[in-house]
């Protein structure tokens, strides 16, 4: 990495729809997805680019095919549980490829049964996800907004 512009490194999500904990390695800030149909391609663009950048989450925004039935509730609620927390987000790189300067951007989610509203935070934090703070707890769980402010600084998190 010698290019003084930030370019994207890695990305992830987790807890939402089939990905429980995923990583996405690019490779010189360019990203392929290769499987068969139904493996989650589609379902990983639609939560990585453009959503983690700008948030928005009505379903015509999500679904490639511009159809409504695909809502970030049902993304987040998949496998039938009554409430969930997720997380999308990007790393962003340069420098030096041993010790490069690193922001994550990302998005945290939660989602109820008995509602149908998700509620979202935003953050961005100088580090990395996995060496510099984690997602998750010590339970291997996402965390809640306020645990992740405890962590990373409340102020790096906005709604």
């Amino acid at each position: 990495m010698s290019s003084a512009r930030f370019r994207p490194t890695r990305a992830g999500i987790i807890n939402l729809w089939d990905y429980r904990d995923q990583e996405f390695s690019f490779a010189d800030g360019r990203l392929v997805l290769r499987g068969p149909n139904g493996s989650g391609k589609t379902k990983a663009l639609e939560v990585l680019y453009p959503f983690v950048l700008d948030g928005r989450i009505e379903p015509r925004r999500l679904n490639p095919f511009a159809g409504e039935e695909r809502t970030m509730r049902s993304n987040l609620l998949y496998r039938g549980q009554d409430s969930a927390h997720s997380y999308v987000w990007m790393e962003f790189c340069r420098g030096r490829r041993d010790d490069p300067e690193a922001v994550t951007v990302g998005i945290g989610m939660r989602a109820t049964r008995g509602s149908d509203k998700v509620t979202r935070w935003h953050f961005v934090v100088d580090g990395r996800v996995g060496i510099d703070f984690s997602l998750l707890d010590d339970e291997d769980r996402p965390l809640t907004r306020e645990q992740l402010a405890d962590r990373i600084g409340d102020e790096a998190i906005t709604d």
